[in-house]
């Protein structure tokens, strides 16, 4: 009577005692409006399901309720969270729901996890010639479904015009969702993300006669052995339409991302597919397969598939065969468009095995995404330490590749050994080691350029020493320019610590070197030639999508800061037009205002260059040491984790590259134990740091890929460092 006086209007809400009684004495499950239930237990959840009726939204408060209910033959019915801010959870039992002949269904905002089943079950309850039409899944987040065996996220069968949109499925036994017999319907902007212990065939199969399909703007992360099955194996009793003779038909994948997993897509038993211009990334043994699993008589083998416009990134190390082709396929009838293949690790491999001639393939070619500058970086300079027989720039260069890095640091040295090679630009033209190196895939390298006159400065640089040291340095510029020209590669010509070089110490007696002008204006004149030999360079030389840069390095700028004491920061900066400024950051790493107050000195003490846009002060040294002289200094985790404050504060103040010291330990102490400045330590653990850059270099590549796909641009710096900030703050 309350209710019902309530929607009708025909109770005074004034006077506070019958409000109070209605607070008091309504039920937990009440009308919001006319067919409107608010649902905040789970009692009056169990009570709201028997009685429902077509056409009623039901409203979940956010809470925790149990799994394992099922509906039948309610048309018209939503379930959705009262607050989509605060997604009510289902938790448990075989089933979370499971709806049969519900056509019309809307489930919104809806978190379900931890069934040993099925997330949700949505069938047209065994009557195959009647398929149940407009179910729309929104936001719908499905977890922890198994974990082994198939036990599906989200099972459909017999569905038309089924639209499931922005879903997340993390975690299940069998297929993240799965179609049999589904027709004319829509997968659109969901998550598939791969949970370690769970068994996972596949992220969406689409099988059992399924037709007119589109899957678009989906992510898949380790999503299954197969993360998207087109077709698959179905006994003849469960197709929709009974004595279809195919698995699939008319299947339309578009705009999707896929990381990871044995292949890419799965094309099994299916009758016409397209697959365009998706994103794929490190698959691990195939690209695509194609395969008949059914085989009844009459069966059509799987044929008629465009793969059109795709960006493919492999590794050979992992890919050897690139298309898995199974018995009873018709691979002939499949057509490869316009796809971008790049083997990572070896892009002379790039060009795929097809099983037909593709036409306007784009093969070993890093484009946008693969020279997008990921910032962070590792540097291969003196280390202690190999796991092969491999020339160690080689190994340590290859190994930094393999995690995932865009830029690469290491010291470019004339050697004795060379007695032929007296430039470093036929160093790096005639030495196998630095030329395999510099062709590797990387976007950028930041190069220790050892030439000549490096030292001679210190008591002023005599003629015939300043046109040595111009010709080395505009020789390699010129070299760099003319070899690489169209490549996307950039190079950062530098020296190490400035500092250390110049004062010799941090210390008092340090100063008294700095007020030597004849050494100061050596320095000077030494960065004065090194710049206009690469400016000069790039004037001189024909050269496109390739640049070179000069830097200095510095590495005791924070005793001008707070001490006003000489440095290179401001004794030397402020003469020189140099390009950038590497700041080796340990006087100000352990201290994320100093940190930041010192960038913005050094950037404040730069002359303008015109040319250049964004920052011009990069981090090319920061790291924390485990231990020193057998004093413990910080574990594993700790090195992680203070490296990752490093890192925030130089990314969101505009650090062009933020480089970490180092790949393999470079520091010994006096009785030959390792000071534990690594990512892969003397024994090959990876550790924590590791880690953490290779997880941020696939993250990044994705995030650069999905942008470009989703606005036709590569994000702008700005919007990278967000989304990185966003990333690392997870």
């Amino acid at each position: 009577m309350i209710i019902e006086a309530l929607t009708n209007g025909d109770i005074d809400m004034k006077p506070p005692r019958i409000l109070l009684a209605i607070l008091l004495l309504a039920p937990l499950a009440v009308l919001a409006q006319a067919n409107d239930l608010i649902v905040r237990d789970a009692a009056s959840l169990r009570d709201a399901l028997r009685d429902l009726k077509p056409g009623t939204t039901l409203k979940i408060a956010p809470g925790e309720y149990p799994g394992g209910h099922a509906v039948s033959g309610i048309e018209k019915l939503t379930i959705e969270a009262l607050d989509p801010k605060q997604p009510p959870v289902f938790k448990g039992g075989k089933t979370g729901f499971q709806f049969s002949r519900c056509a019309d269904l809307t489930l919104s905002h809806l978190h379900i996890t931890g069934q040993s089943l099925n997330g949700l079950n949505l069938d047209d309850g065994g009557d195959l010639a009647h398929p149940v039409t407009g179910i729309t899944l929104d936001h719908i987040e499905v977890s922890d479904i198994g974990p082994q065996g198939n036990h599906d996220a989200i099972k459909c069968s017999g569905l038309d015009n089924a639209t499931i949109r922005d879903c997340t499925i993390t975690g299940w036994g069998g297929q993240g969702i799965d179609f049999v017999g589904c027709h004319r319907s829509l997968i659109t902007g969901c998550r598939f993300i791969g949970k370690e212990g769970f068994s996972a065939s596949a992220g969406i199969q689409l099988k059992g006669g399924t037709s007119d399909v589109t899957v678009e703007m989906c992510h898949f992360t380790n999503a299954g052995e197969r993360p998207l099955n087109l077709g698959g194996s179905t006994g003849l009793p469960y197709f929709r339409p009974q004595g279809a003779k195919h698995e699939a038909a008319r299947l339309i994948v578009r705009n999707n991302t896929i990381e990871g997993s044995l292949c890419a897509a799965a094309f099994v038993g299916v009758d016409g597919a397209e697959f365009v211009g998706n994103i794929i990334v490190y698959p691990e043994k195939w690209i695509f397969r194609i395969l008949q699993e059914t085989r009844e008589p009459g069966f059509v083998p799987c044929r008629n598939v465009l793969i059109k416009d795709n960006r493919l990134t492999f590794r050979r190390s992992q890919v050897q065969t690139d298309i898995n082709l199974g018995e009873g396929t018709a691979p002939e009838t499949f057509r490869f468009e316009n796809n971008h293949w790049y083997a990572e690790d070896k892009p002379q491999a790039s060009k795929p095995q097809l099983p037909v001639e593709e036409k306007g393939g784009v093969y070993g070619q890093a484009g946008e995404v693969d020279h997008f500058n990921s910032i962070l970086g590792t540097q291969a300079i003196g280390g202690k330490y190999q796991f092969t027989d491999k020339p160690a720039l080689i190994e340590s260069a290859e190994a930094i590749r393999d995690m995932g890095a865009t830029s690469l640091k290491f010291a470019l040295r004339l050697d004795a050994k060379h007695p032929t090679i007296h430039t470093v630009a036929q160093l790096v033209s005639l030495d196998p080691v630095y030329r395999q190196v510099i062709e590797m895939p990387f976007a950028d390298f930041q190069m220790w350029v050892d030439a000549r006159a490096e030292g001679a400065w210190s008591r002023g640089l005599k003629p015939a020493e300043v046109i040595a040291e111009y010709r080395q340095v505009y020789d390699l510029a010129v070299h760099l320019l003319k070899s690489y020209s169209g490549t996307g590669k950039s190079f950062y010509l530098g020296h190490w610590e400035g500092d250390n070089m110049l004062r010799g110490s941090i210390e008092k007696e340090g100063d008294a070197k700095m007020a030597d002008a004849v050494r100061v204006q050596g320095f000077i004149a030494w960065l004065m030639i090194r710049q206009q030999a690469v400016d000069n360079a790039k004037r001189d030389t024909p050269h496109h999508d390739v640049n070179v840069w000069h830097y200095t390095e510095v590495n005791h700028p924070t005793i001008s800061l707070r001490e006003g004491r000489p440095s290179i920061a401001n004794r030397v900066l402020p003469f020189v037009p140099i390009d950038f400024v590497s700041y080796s950051a340990y006087d100000g790493q352990e201290d994320p205002k100093l940190l930041r107050d010192t960038l913005d000195y050094l950037e404040s003490k730069l002359k303008p260059k015109p040319n250049i846009t964004g920052k011009r002060v990069f981090i090319g040294e920061y790291g924390f040491w485990t231990q020193k002289d057998g004093i413990p200094k910080n574990t594993p985790q700790q090195q992680n984790d203070r490296s990752l404050e490093v890192i925030r504060v130089a990314l969101e103040w505009g650090c062009p590259f933020i480089l970490y010291w180092q790949f393999y330990n470079n520091e010994l102490d006096a009785g030959g134990s390792h000071r534990g400045f690594w990512m892969i330590d003397d024994k090959g653990v990876k550790q924590p740091i590791y880690e953490t850059h290779r997880r941020y270099y696939d993250w990044s590549k994705m995030h650069v890929a999905e942008f470009k796909q989703r606005t036709g641009r590569r994000p702008t710096d700005t919007e990278f460092r967000t989304a990185a900030l966003d990333y690392l703050r997870q």
